[in-house]
């Protein structure tokens, strides 16, 4: 049998050579960039073995990440959605709509929130914009966040008026006809029934049908904008609050929680997620008992809302997968990492792998389809007798 030499064309040469040269340049990238890594652990380990700890970090593990298949597959539904006000505002957290305008009004990354025109005869666009704070040099970053706020949970009252859990500067209610902007209270207010622990990083909010507030505290030890830090050392630094308006208290109602994020009042109940712990819970506001609704979520719950069809709507901004329960198991080395890098890095890389969920009903008493690429989850209906959620 003779052998037979393989002709190639001078074209698919260069495609040849394009590939091998694409495939060397890529190898010596990710070539630096561990050299760059190692480096900088070596010339930190001085560093680590003398500074104070950032963090107190203890082991821990979740459910397993949940199969993507069937209800959980993984879909780009909302990665195909329009995008309105491309590049003109910045981070925007929660949204609420006038109960008049129809209008959204959102909280910015720079301390501002906006009112945002969406009807189906409007033009898209920013009407205008209210600030909790005086000051003018607000761009977002790392070090004007403190003084000039980051709203987060917003609430329209019955009257339209904007109520505001901000991050830094506390709980606000905006008059918005007048423009007119309330402290309720601050951080660093006293807490009636845990006085060891004054107010810090708010987060969402909701009313309860008594008119008390209910306010989610991710964390008494980390500001939001390093959150990253009180995930990392995962331990029950946050709570529930209620804020009675009318003899201004502020109440526990309930504490040692991971990361409390979103809140949604229903009756006498307040679901809440629960970010550090990957689950949905609820709490009886009369007995202040505690019942998991939903755990061992495939990502990591952000705020929750009710929709009109009685559905809990639970967006899900980074999704877990084996590399969390890795480190999950290692405190040191979420130690040691807390010391090599910034909370700015360590939030790059803990958000840079983003998935797409579809959740689809299996029947009539469960969730119907809601899509995403920073997945939104529908993890319970409501019973419109007892207007109760029924998902557990």
């Amino acid at each position: 049998m003779s052998n037979k030499t393989k002709s190639t064309s001078p074209s698919s040469k260069k495609i040849d050579k394009e590939n091998r040269l694409e495939a060397k340049t890529l190898l010596s990238t990710k070539a630096v960039l561990l050299s760059l890594l190692f480096s900088l652990i070596f010339a930190s380990a001085g560093t680590y073995l003398f500074a104070k700890p950032l963090i107190d970090p203890v082991a821990y593990s979740l459910p397993e990440v949940p199969v993507f298949e069937g209800g959980l597959k993984r879909n780009e539904k909302l990665g195909k959605a329009e995008k309105l006000l491309l590049d003109q505002i910045y981070g925007p957290e929660s949204l609420a709509i006038h109960p008049i305008t129809g209008h959204l009004w959102a909280g910015l990354k720079t301390g501002l929130i906006c009112e945002i025109a969406i009807g189906f005869d409007e033009k898209v666009e920013i009407k205008r914009a209210v600030s909790l704070t005086n000051f003018t040099d607000c761009d977002g970053s790392y070090s004007t966040q403190p003084r000039c706020g980051r709203p987060l949970g917003l609430r329209m009252t019955p009257k339209g008026e904007l109520l505001v859990a901000d991050a830094y500067l506390g709980l606000y209610i905006i008059d918005l006809d007048k423009e007119k902007v309330s402290k309720l209270f601050g951080s660093g207010s006293e807490v009636g029934n845990d006085l060891t622990r004054p107010t810090r990083y708010l987060n969402d909010l909701d009313v309860l049908p008594d008119g008390r507030i209910v306010v989610s505290e991710s964390s008494h030890r980390f500001d939001d904008r390093d959150f990253i830090l009180d995930l990392f050392e995962h331990r029950p630094n946050g709570r529930l609050l209620t804020f009675k308006p009318q003899i201004g208290e502020i109440r526990a109602l309930k504490k040692d929680l991971y990361f409390p994020n979103g809140v949604q009042a229903i009756g006498d109940y307040v679901y809440y997620s629960e970010m550090g712990m990957a689950r949905i819970q609820k709490i009886n506001c009369k007995n202040l008992e505690v019942t998991t609704v939903v755990d061992g979520l495939p990502g990591y719950p952000d705020n929750i809302r009710l929709d009109p069809l009685g559905q809990l709507l639970v967006p899900i901004p980074t999704m877990r997968d084996n590399f969390d329960a890795w480190l999950a198991e290692r405190p040191k080395l979420r130690g040691f990492l807390t010391k090599v890098l910034s909370p700015r890095m360590l939030t790059f890389i803990a958000v840079v792998d983003v998935l797409a969920v579809d959740v689809e009903a299996v029947d009539d008493e469960e969730a119907v389809d809601v899509d995403a690429v920073d997945a939104v989850l529908v993890v319970a209906v409501v019973d419109e007798q007892s207007e109760q959620l029924d998902g557990q």
